[in-house]
């Protein structure tokens, strides 16, 4: 069983992990603490009954914690569904129904139509706000993630297992789900790798 889209992350932080893995700003989260934080929203995750193959969306604009929940949701075995933030709303409703999503993280700044989202997207069970204090029933990220364990044991999971459920753009028609599995980032990440590579010493 190779190894998954997490556990290559994992490797990254096991070689520098004091190293700045997500800036934003005048933000900066180190790989271990992306890691360790990921480990909480797996097992919040994991505590609210997702199963592994559960479709998890993402909404918000370019920022650490959306990318936390990226982590912590392929950590939980989960599938992630990458929805552009620079949509319309009837796309958003288009693509969450479409790759069938089972849980929404969204940012504060879509607020105000989540109401009629989730209206539109009955299968979706959850919704949390990242990165305000929700509304009505909705749990913010922080209170959602309370109590839940900052250690982690790594769940077995199939190298044909899917990573990632992305839209086409639909510039041809209704867009299509692309489904990648681990296996498939795993091959791609290993090409750019070698790609990447240069013997000692390299004189610029």
């Amino acid at each position: 069983m190779g190894p998954s889209l997490i556990d290559l992350f994992d490797s990254g932080v096991e070689i520098e992990p004091s190293r700045p893995c997500l800036v934003c700003g005048d933000e900066q989260v180190s790989y271990r603490e992306a890691q360790r934080s990921s480990y909480v929203i797996a097992n919040a995750l994991l505590r609210s009954g997702v199963a592994q193959g559960s479709r998890i969306a993402v909404l918000a604009h370019n920022a650490a914690r959306p990318f936390l929940c990226v982590l912590g949701a392929l950590r939980a075995g989960c599938t992630w569904v990458p929805v552009n933030a620079r949509n319309a709303a009837a796309e958003t409703v288009q693509v969450l129904n479409r790759t069938e999503t089972d849980i929404l993280f969204y940012g504060a700044a879509f607020e105000a139509g989540i109401d009629e989202l989730l209206v539109q997207c009955p299968r979706i069970s959850l919704a949390v706000c990242i990165d305000g204090e929700g509304r009505g029933a909705r749990p913010n990220l922080d209170a959602w993630c309370a109590g839940a364990s900052d250690e982690w044991r790594p769940l077995q999971m199939q190298d044909d297992a899917l990573a990632t459920l992305a839209c086409s753009g639909g510039t041809t028609g209704i867009p299509k789900g692309v489904m990648t599995s681990h296996r498939t980032w795993a091959f791609r990440i290993a090409e750019v790798m070698s790609r990447l590579a240069h013997p000692a010493p390299v004189h610029l």
